[in-house]
């Protein structure tokens, strides 16, 4: 098959949207050959024969989104993997290659881009079961079979390291959010700053970016200022992917309370050498990794005192989580290995293969249709992230002010 690979980035910087789409193309890449559309500015990548250089700030019209449809059509691609592409999302009804789209996140952007235009778009991949709900109706999507969900996989090797993690008496905790108000930080900042009033043992690694939101106007700038100081407690900051990776695989507890999720990397990749993970009770990827491999501990969503109480029991009473190192790695060793994903993703082209494509002429108010409608649920979810940070600084001032250790 001929694919068109379409994306916001494909060179890998750290994870994410980019690794995924490396991994697309290295797992998918027997028998098929792929082109490739980004926004960055490249003209050729190793593994693709034609490479799209679409900087969205060109496409400023008409005219320009329908030389981009034309050149697309006349290339008779037999598929296109919409992977946070807006562009793609807002060409849909005027593709005439049947299109399949990747939603990297729960309830955000690239789960928008994803399911806008779903009647032009012959099959959606949600990362997760609940991924697939949000999109289901969140667009009042009616074809049940439109959307699945195929989770990542990992392909970390690494040995189990269980006989060792079990037998410690000082644990390391690993939260890798920084200070993303969607991985939940004010909440793990409240357990934390429990924990270091306690004489526990353990090691806790706080990763990631610590800029606090808004932080122009913050009188706190970073979530380190917040935190009690205690050499049990370390800022890394943002840090190479091998050492973050090195922290993930001796960590007896990952903690990832998120208040929503795609599927996170961070989590299978710790999993893989064993350990006890800790997550939120909302309803997203996480949880429901835990509830099927009936591994891990869940806490209240939001509550520091739910977090710090199970922290607390884990540390003293260890002998009761050590199953959960084998439990998880096995997990990923048996349900989130490459050889599923791939089997899960072909029966998807398949089925996008099987089906046929609805496609529309290029008019300009067919055009403004399009475009418009996208950019009303765009400006309405950034509304939404806008005022999570508003929420974020205000939290984050209170703390400083009211409740710094």
């Amino acid at each position: 098959m001929r694919i068109l690979l379409a994306t916001t980035i494909y060179t890998l910087n750290g994870g994410g949207i980019a690794s995924y789409n490396n991994e697309v193309r290295a797992e998918l890449s027997t028998g098929n050959c792929f082109d490739l559309m980004t926004i960055e500015n490249v003209t050729e990548m190793v593994g693709f024969q034609k490479v799209y250089s679409v900087p969205q700030l060109q496409l400023s019209g008409f005219s320009e989104y329908k030389r981009l449809a034309d050149e697309i059509n006349s290339a008779n691609y037999d598929i296109i993997i919409n992977s946070d592409s807006e562009v793609i999302t807002i060409l849909a009804p005027f593709l005439e290659a049947r299109i399949v789209t990747i939603s990297h996140t729960f309830n955000n952007m690239p789960a928008i881009e994803a399911g806008y235009n779903h009647k032009y778009v012959n099959k959606v991949i949600a990362l997760s079961d609940a991924g697939r709900h949000f999109i289901n109706n969140y667009f009042n999507i009616t074809d049940k079979n439109k959307v699945t969900y195929i989770y990542n996989f990992v392909q970390h090797e690494v040995d189990n390291n269980a006989s060792i993690k079990s037998k410690r008496d000082c644990l390391n905790i690993v939260f890798p959010g920084g200070a993303s108000m969607m991985k939940y930080p004010e909440m793990v900042l409240g357990a934390v700053n429990m924990l270091l009033k306690t004489d526990l043992n353990f090691r806790f690694y706080w990763l990631g970016n610590l800029v606090l939101p808004l932080s122009g106007i913050s009188k706190p700038k970073t979530i380190n200022q917040l935190a009690k100081q205690d050499e049990r407690l370390t800022f890394t900051g943002r840090i190479p992917r091998e050492e973050a990776q090195q922290l993930y695989d001796d960590a007896n507890i990952f903690l990832l309370p998120s208040r929503a999720e795609g599927c996170p990397m961070s989590l299978m990749e710790a999993m893989c050498s064993g350990c006890i993970p800790v997550v939120g009770s909302a309803k997203h990827v996480c949880r429901e990794i835990l509830d099927d491999g009936n591994f891990g501990v869940i806490v209240k969503h939001g509550s520091s005192k739910s977090l710090f109480d199970s922290l607390e029991d884990i540390i003293r009473n260890h002998e009761k989580y050590v199953y959960n190192y084998n439990k998880t790695y096995e997990y990923s060793k048996n349900q989130l290995a490459a050889n599923v994903w791939k089997g899960k993703m072909e029966i998807a082209i398949k089925s996008a293969m099987d089906s046929s494509k609805i496609y529309i002429p290029f008019t300009k108010s067919a055009f403004r249709k399009s475009y418009y409608g996208f950019k009303y649920h765009a400006n309405k979810l950034q509304l939404k992230e806008r005022w999570l940070s508003i929420k974020g600084l205000l939290t984050f001032n209170y703390m400083y002010y009211f409740k710094k250790p």
